[in-house]
């Protein structure tokens, strides 16, 4: 089986290649804290991933066999995988040592158009399926193409299964570091700086809140402050004030002058007279 995963840098492309092999033909040891073969005299990897510990060197594999043909033949396949099943990670499939735009042999074509007929399952990677060569673009048994990170959320990974350019199917995977501590992109995924979604998520709320909380306190401020805090208040004058009570609150009162009309706000201790709505007193500043 091929399967095609397109991607931009850090998207996630080796992670969904290693997390199914290693999800199918290993097992965790909590112990030991590494991952195990469940059937090491069964499956072999072979991959060009930085550091990938359960896997064998594919350009070793190939510059020993003499290129990239024979080593992508039938003929020499059919005995190098005699006895195991191999899987094949192709990480920058594109590269101009593998399978790029330019290439052609036809005998290594013909390889990958009967690798149904071998114990071979193949990952191509690659960032832009327009650079791998066109012979092997068709082939594939799913095309996976995997969003911008800033298009997913924080502790997970999205995926795309397409037909040409139609999404058939979805499939999201959450970040698993026991995957991250097999291959070296541990360190690129876990220190990359860029912005996702969720961040950008969350500043967009936390601001919306924020000016909504604010909008809200100024409308309550308004709405049920005393009607000193809406009514213009003309600060008075030192002297004796012939003014009318208009209304009572706390410990002040709001009266009008009769001399001018404006209204005062005065504490009790400044008025002299009955203390009631609409009685006549005289106020001293």
């Amino acid at each position: 089986m091929i399967t095609l995963i397109e991607g931009a840098p850090r998207s996630g492309k080796t992670y969904y290649a290693v997390n199914e092999v290693l999800k199918k033909y290993y097992v965790f040891s909590e112990e030991d804290l590494v991952w195990k073969c469940k059937s090491p005299d069964e499956v072999v990897i072979y991959s060009n991933v930085d550091l990938f510990r359960m896997s064998e060197s594919l350009f070793d594999a190939i510059n020993k066999a003499g290129g990239l043909n024979p080593f992508f033949t039938k003929n020499y396949q059919a005995e190098f995988t005699r006895e195991k099943r191999h899987i094949y990670i192709i990480d920058e499939a594109q590269g101009p040592d593998l399978f790029h735009r330019k290439f052609y042999d036809q005998r290594v074509f013909e390889f990958f158009q009967v690798h149904g007929h071998y114990r071979i399952d193949i990952f191509l990677i690659t960032q832009d399926i327009k650079s791998l060569v066109p012979e092997l673009r068709g082939l594939p048994e799913y095309y996976i193409n995997v969003p911008r990170r800033s298009y997913a959320y924080g502790k997970e990974f999205r995926y795309h299964f397409m037909v040409g350019n139609e999404i058939f199917r979805r499939r999201t995977l959450r970040k698993d570091l026991r995957v991250f501590s097999a291959y070296r992109s541990t360190v690129d995924v876990e220190g990359q700086k860029a912005t996702s979604f969720t961040r950008k998520y969350y500043i967009y709320v936390g601001v919306f809140v924020f000016i909504a909380v604010v909008g809200f306190c100024v409308i309550l401020k308004y709405r049920f402050s005393p009607p000193s805090d809406t009514v213009k208040i003309v600060k008075a004058v030192e002297g004796n004030k012939n003014c009318k009570i208009i209304a009572l609150y706390g410990d002040n009162a709001l009266v009008k002058n009769l001399a001018d009309k404006k209204l005062l706000r005065v504490s009790y201790n400044n008025i002299t007279g009955d203390l009631r709505i609409g009685a006549m007193v005289n106020v001293s500043m």
